[in-house]
């Protein structure tokens, strides 16, 4: 699980028994959702009250306390401007070697790699390599016509109609083991229908964020990673943060999934764009801060 900035508030909360795009503890999300939700919403101004932020950690104690040792775990931080507020790691990131996690630790971060994604592209657009209005047939050629309306600014803001998307359910079949190249050959058919969406409609789309980490790796002469890596990671000192890509596997003292595979329901994902990032807590943070 990881919950998104809110206003300056960068909370991320990371467990070793995730699927990529579904949540598997559902009710520890909405509790600290919910928490999150109230301490950004504080009536100070750029101050959160000790009364207030006493109750917080309180109230993450009581949630965290229930959160076993031995067990595949989380790994959380709360911060509000420039102070953090609560930070804790607890459980194993593998029961294999009986590995403990710690604010170093990686975690897959699913979609929270499409901010990463997006802000890569944003900097080749300021580095004015590349424009928002630019059509993607201009960098990934083998699209059909049909994708000749579809812009740059389109896959950023999930403004793309797909009739057969390849992360669709009835798609599964298909993302084992599955490259951006093998994204792009499905969508590629002309039996599918595509069609940019109006300024005030969006589709969540992976899809497109896939083909936005192939116009980063077309664009910058580098692969994807590298180029995160070069421009992103190292930059903000993200020292534990990389793509799980072909060939790539989850370092040894990074969280599994359940704390002991690196597969989600029997599935190895490689696409990088839309998820594929492993990040850690205190990465996270040292980036906010960058």
């Amino acid at each position: 699980m990881s919950a998104p900035v809110i206003g300056k508030l960068g909370s991320w909360l990371s467990c070793a028994s995730v699927k990529e795009e579904e949540i598997m503890q559902k009710i520890i999300t909405q509790v600290f959702l919910i928490l999150l939700i109230y301490l950004a919403s504080t009536p100070a101004i750029g101050v959160v009250h000790s009364q207030d932020k006493s109750a917080l950690v309180d109230n993450l104690n009581v949630i965290l306390s229930k959160q076993k040792e031995d067990q595949p775990g989380v790994s959380v931080l709360v911060k509000k401007n420039n102070e953090i507020i609560y930070q804790l790691s607890k459980g194993l990131a593998n029961k294999v070697n009986n590995n403990s996690i710690s604010s170093h630790t990686g975690f897959r971060i699913g979609s929270i790699s499409k901010p990463f994604t997006a802000l890569a592209i944003m900097k080749l657009v300021e580095q004015k390599k590349l424009s928002l209005d630019d059509q993607i047939t201009k960098y990934i050629q083998e699209l059909p016509t049909g994708w000749e309306d579809i812009t740059i600014k389109h896959l950023l803001s999930h403004r793309v109609y797909i009739s057969d998307d390849f992360f669709s359910d009835s798609n599964l079949n298909l993302v084992n083991s599955s490259t951006n190249q093998d994204v792009i050959k499905f969508i590629s058919s002309n039996m599918i229908k595509v069609k940019p969406q109006a300024f005030d409609k969006a589709i969540y789309c992976n899809s497109c964020y896939v083909l936005l980490a192939e116009v980063i790796a077309k664009v910058s002469g580098v692969s994807f990673s590298e180029y995160l890596s070069e421009n992103i990671f190292v930059p903000a000192n993200m020292k534990n943060s990389y793509i799980v890509e072909k060939g790539v596997t989850i370092k040894p003292n990074d969280a599994l999934n359940y704390a002991k595979t690196e597969s989600i329901f029997g599935i190895r994902q490689y696409t990088t764009g839309a998820m594929a990032q492993v990040s850690s807590i205190e990465d996270l943070n040292n980036f906010i801060v960058a």
